[in-house]
């Protein structure tokens, strides 16, 4: 991937779902360190550790899920869009859950990825950056970590240990 960077066919280096244990080998042995690092980040799996490991060596986290993927949950997670910390949140500010958990991640320092194929959903979700949320917000959903994650891949399995399994939509527990 170095060569393509120093042959300008692209202009940055990303990983996804590297832990701090796996960039450290690569940031030990490469000459152009990753630019980016996605992960799954929400406020059942915030990833904080991470994060700030990632922030301190200049690698932008890009978070996955930050809705919780509403409808692939089954079982003991429940939608973060309806969480009553959330939900309380959103109508103080007049806004929706999913722009309040949009935020809470903008303000955490990371670029959050949202998926919806609706017009009225697509504009929402960018309507997030005229409103702030005040420190004791953004510390109340901070403790909402349940140290759950949402995806874990099969792919996955051994590459992070940050979050305990779940299970999915189909009733597969997966680690």
């Amino acid at each position: 991937m170095e060569e393509l960077v120093s042959a300008r066919l692209v202009k940055s280096i990303g990983v996804s779902n590297f832990n701090k244990r796996q960039l450290e080998r690569i940031l030990a042995s490469c000459t152009i360190p990753p630019a980016v690092n996605q992960v799954e980040v929400n406020i059942h799996c915030p990833n904080t550790k991470l994060i700030e490991f990632c922030h301190s060596k200049n690698i932008q986290v890009e978070g996955y899920a930050p809705l919780g993927c509403p409808g692939f949950l089954k079982g003991e997670v429940k939608s973060l869009l309806n969480d009553e910390k959330v939900v309380e949140i959103a109508h103080k500010h007049k806004r929706t859950p999913a722009q309040v958990l949009l935020r809470h991640g903008i303000q955490r320092g990371i670029v959050v990825i949202v998926k919806s194929v609706t017009p009225e959903r697509i504009k929402s979700n960018f309507d997030v950056f005229d409103f702030e949320l005040t420190d004791v917000e953004m510390e109340k959903l901070n403790r909402t970590d349940s140290n759950k994650r949402i995806f874990s891949l099969p792919a996955l399995f051994c590459l992070s240990k940050q979050c305990q399994s779940v299970c999915t939509a189909s009733g597969i527990s997966i680690p």
